[in-house]
C-alpha cells in the first residue's frame, strides 16, 4: 500500500507527552502478526505465550529458542520496511 507523500508542519520531541503513544501507533499491524500462537516464550506457570513488548518507545522481542526469535526477527524486519521504520537491530541484545 502507498501513501501520498505529507508534508510535515509540527514536530513532536521523542520527550514530550504523546511520544510514546506515536511510537506504538505504527507498530498495531506488528502485534497482530507476532501475537500468532506459534510466536512467543512461555510465561512461568501460564498457559498463555508473550512474543514482544512495546513500553515508552522500547520494543524487546522474545522467543523460546534461537529459530523462533530469527522467525520473528525477520517478521519485525518486514514490517519496519512497510511502515518507513528504521530500528537499529546491530545495537540490541539477543538472549537464549
Amino acid at each position: 500500500m502507498q501513501s501520498q507523500p505529507k508534508q510535515i508542519q509540527r514536530v513532536i520531541f521523542q520527550g514530550d507527552s504523546p511520544s510514546p503513544l506515536l511510537f506504538c501507533i505504527p507498530l498495531i499491524s506488528l502485534t497482530h502478526k507476532l501475537s500468532r500462537p506459534d510466536c512467543g516464550s512461555q510465561v512461568h506457570r501460564s498457559k498463555g505465550k508473550i512474543s514482544h513488548l512495546l513500553h515508552m518507545g522500547d520494543f524487546k522481542l522474545l522467543g523460546s529458542n534461537e529459530d523462533d526469535l530469527e522467525n520473528e526477527i525477520k517478521t519485525l524486519k518486514a514490517i519496519i520496511k512497510d511502515i518507513n521504520m528504521n530500528f537499529r537491530l546491530e545495537k540490541c541484545v539477543r538472549i537464549c
